[in-house]
């Protein structure tokens, strides 16, 4: 019996890994998600400053919000930052990637960790079933010959 109770307590401990990393993996997919669509605004941006850029009309003047005042930005550093921050972004998509790639792995592992132990605790339930079936079949036929 206590081999069994070990065994529910180690199925207990990994669902509980189990669950943590489901929590992280959710996170992990909404944390790119976000940069993903992060990176979508940054490239409209970029299309945005290339149409400017290519204008015949106007100084090619660009304004950066700061705080409640619009101020005037250089074309060119517009452009640069943008670039920049679309690399930044392209950079915490590759390791968000990664991470998601590595819980999943371990998620797996875990899982197949848990049906290992409920099917060695299956085969000792059989077991157990047996047993009693056959001490219940012996104890019926040494009671029925006297």
């Amino acid at each position: 019996m206590s081999c069994s109770t070990s065994q529910t307590a180690e199925i207990d401990g990994l669902v509980s890994k189990y669950k943590i990393l489901q929590e992280d993996l959710t996170s992990s997919r909404s944390a790119h998600q976000t940069l993903l669509q992060q990176l979508n605004e940054n490239e409209m941006v970029e299309s945005e400053l290339e149409i400017v850029a290519e204008s015949p009309i106007g100084d090619g003047a660009v304004f950066k919000l700061v705080g409640p005042v619009l101020m005037r930005n250089d074309l060119g550093d517009a452009r640069e930052t943008v670039q920049k921050r679309m690399e930044f972004i392209t950079g915490e998509m590759s390791k968000a990637e990664t991470k998601i790639s590595k819980v999943e792995k371990h998620l797996k592992e875990i899982a197949e960790k848990i049906q290992t132990v409920q099917g060695r605790m299956q085969q000792e339930a059989v077991s157990a079933a047996r047993k009693i079936a056959s001490k219940q079949s012996g104890s019926a036929v040494s009671s029925a010959t006297p």
